[in-house]
């Protein structure tokens, strides 16, 4: 990184980063440690994008949720329930999470919603079937195992630990690029 840096200026900074216990050096490369990253983390945070990690997850939890549609109409608190069965625990929803998983659902026209005393009943569409066919092969048991390996996974301590280090890894890269771009832009004068 320091090649990439270059000046004396940059040197300086990197030299109270690793004071301040932000970054480390360990045979000449320069890493941020967990404080740094906790510390830096808002400086890289953007508004979420369509394609982000929330919408994934989204999208994710939507295919599950026509899964379930696709066994029979249900009303939210049962979707919320049985997502919970089908991952054995692993995976507790929320209403905050669920409800507006429906909504899109209903506005993508995948769903339709139909209200019986004070609960709304949610139907599978049949651009919801089509949709459910195009997105997920396979077995009913093998999406329902997947499901719930992927959500042991994330709940697991190894995945927490690659998280972590993904996320230093694109903090550093940030680093990177925005320093390039700075010395990029100071050798234009």
């Amino acid at each position: 990184m320091l090649h990439i840096l270059g000046d004396e200026n940059s040197t300086k900074v990197l030299e109270k980063l690793v004071r301040d216990e932000m970054i480390q050096v360990n045979n000449g490369i320069y890493s941020v440690t967990r404080k740094g990253l906790k510390n830096a983390r808002n400086l890289f945070d953007r508004p979420s994008k369509p394609n982000s990690k929330g919408m994934k997850r989204r999208g994710l939890i939507q295919i599950a949720i026509l899964k379930l549609l696709k066994e029979e109409p249900r009303h939210g608190y049962q979707v919320m329930k049985l997502l919970e069965e089908r991952s054995n625990g692993y995976y507790t929803p929320s209403a905050g999470t669920v409800n507006p998983a429906l909504q899109d659902l209903h506005d993508k026209g995948l769903i339709t919603v139909v209200e019986q005393g004070d609960k709304k009943v949610y139907t599978l569409h049949s651009d919801g079937l089509l949709f459910l066919a195009e997105a997920v092969q396979g077995e009913e048991d093998v999406f329902w195992e997947d499901w719930r390996i992927r959500l042991m996974w994330k709940q697991s301590k190894h995945a927490g630990l690659v998280r972590e280090e993904m996320d230093k890894f694109m903090l550093e890269y940030h680093i990177a690029m925005r320093s390039q771009n700075m010395l990029k832009n100071s050798s234009q004068f």
